[in-house]
């Protein structure tokens, strides 16, 4: 349907840059060992798709707050419901979940060379879903997402230069599983002319083999409005580890690059206030 997508969540809505999923099936059975010469088929259980939304930094607290406590290990299970709108804002159709759980947040490419607005992912994965036809007008939260470019972003990672940072690759941190949370590596692009001090982390830390924790270091992602200047919101680098160094040739018109992975062993999600 076309039209406009918005979460209810813990008493707020706000209004979704776009969402998918949530859709109710069953598997098929099969019995071949039945009198007929047909094999018989019947439903299995009934199953819930995951439910992915896409949202800005400007997204309501109660949605932000879930994801920063998932972040923090602290796996919370919420009900709430996605609601499909026309253009005049009217409900159609309501997937009211229960028992959800993040799946996992998905942070998009960052590069600095980029015209477009860009979104965040969280997915959904909850226990049931019931669909209920829609009724009245969104009442929103959150109307507006605030605007934010894929090239608004500063990385700071204490005694290296990242003033130069071109691109920080999209990069999925997991739900909880075991307790624990996941956090991925990362892979942060940059010229030549500004590699000493990585090259220099990674003979020490890689090379040289000092790579215990004194040696490891925080960071910082910050994501800005388009003037570069005003702070949406940031995560919080804490345990980075450099991995790797791969050197991306120039072409005629273009400067050589180097990508460093890093991992990470703990990513925290703040709300910045400009």
């Amino acid at each position: 349907m076309n039209g406009h997508f918005a979460l209810r969540l813990d008493g707020e809505t706000m209004l979704l840059a776009g969402a998918e999923g949530g859709e109710l099936f069953a598997q098929i059975v099969e019995d071949a060992a039945g009198p007929t010469p047909y094999v018989k088929k019947h439903p299995a259980p009934l199953e819930f798709e995951d439910i992915t939304l896409g949202v800005g930094l400007g997204m309501s607290d109660a949605l932000f707050d879930w994801v920063a406590a998932v972040w923090a290990a602290d796996d919370q299970a919420k009900d709430g419901a996605l609601l499909a709108a026309d253009y005049n804002f009217m409900i159609k159709i309501e997937r009211q979940f229960s028992g959800a759980h993040i799946a996992g947040t998905t942070i998009p490419a960052l590069d600095a060379t980029s015209k477009t607005a860009t979104q965040l992912s969280v997915r959904l994965t909850p226990a049931s879903i019931v669909l209920v036809p829609g009724s009245g007008k969104l009442q929103l939260t959150k109307l507006k997402q605030r605007l934010w470019q894929a090239s608004a972003f500063r990385l700071n990672i204490d005694g290296l230069d990242c003033t130069k940072v071109s691109r920080i690759d999209s990069f999925t941190v997991p739900g909880v599983v075991g307790g624990k949370v996941d956090f991925p590596e990362l892979a942060v692009t940059f010229p030549v002319v500004s590699a000493a001090t990585w090259t220099n982390w990674f003979q020490d830390f890689v090379i040289g083999g000092n790579s215990g924790d004194a040696a490891e270091k925080n960071g910082k992602i910050t994501f800005l409005l388009p003037n570069l200047k005003t702070p949406l919101a940031s995560i919080e680098l804490h345990g980075l580890g450099i991995v790797r160094l791969e050197t991306i040739p120039g072409g005629p018109n273009q400067v050589a690059r180097i990508t460093a992975g890093l991992y990470c062993e703990q990513m925290s999600l703040h709300r910045d206030q400009p």
